[in-house]
């Protein structure tokens, strides 16, 4: 008895590990999109920065209302 206990215990140890990798590994795909997200925005302050002499505030000020322009039309 003692042993049936151990072992399904240890199933559903196994079972709660397999879901928390599943939702890290869900975690981990989120945190990447998100840095290639901001990877992106970087790189257009960046063009903003330099095609029209902006500095990083100003810059993200027009990617800011851009954004929201295309929020409002969509």
């Amino acid at each position: 008895m003692a042993a049936a206990l151990a072992s399904s215990s240890g199933s559903e140890d196994v079972g709660q590990l397999r879901e928390e990798i599943a939702q890290l590994r869900e975690q981990l795909v989120q945190r990447q999109q998100q840095l290639e997200g901001m990877r992106v925005i970087e790189e257009a302050k960046g063009m903003l920065m330099q095609d029209f002499d902006l500095n990083a505030e100003q810059a993200f000020g027009v990617l800011k209302k851009l954004s929201a322009d295309q929020c409002q039309v969509a």
